[in-house]
């Protein structure tokens, strides 16, 4: 069971640290829509996926609920992308804790480093 736990732990991780956010101009070339964005309004963020924009209003799904933003009142914005290079150095890292974690728990495993004929 505590291994079920800790693989679960890893793997969320994981998939969490896959993407980063890219911050974007606020302009229609810039915009992707289906992606998720983070939108930054005064103080607060909102992370919800892009449904459609127009010149002056753009329209992201939060939640549950539809959210209607006028371009000019968005002081930032952010697209979410997979990054290739954090998950590279994610999972080698959690790769080699887990193995240096193993070891410290059990280190009296011996790993033969060439093979040896039975005599």
């Amino acid at each position: 069971m505590k291994k079920l736990t800790a693989l679960v732990i890893l793997v969320s991780f994981l998939l969490q640290s896959c993407f980063s956010y890219k911050t974007i101009d606020k302009e229609l070339t810039s915009k992707k829509i289906g992606k998720i964005h983070k939108v930054k309004l005064g103080n607060k963020y909102y992370k919800g996926r892009l449904i459609s924009f127009n010149d002056s209003i753009s329209t992201f799904k939060i939640g549950k609920s539809e959210m209607n933003i006028k371009n000019s009142e968005i002081d930032k914005l952010k697209v979410r992308e997979f990054s290739v290079v954090q998950t590279i150095v994610f999972t080698s890292a959690m790769l080699l804790t887990v193995l240096v974690v193993s070891y410290i728990a059990n280190p009296k495993i011996n790993v033969p480093l060439s093979p040896t004929s039975p005599n």
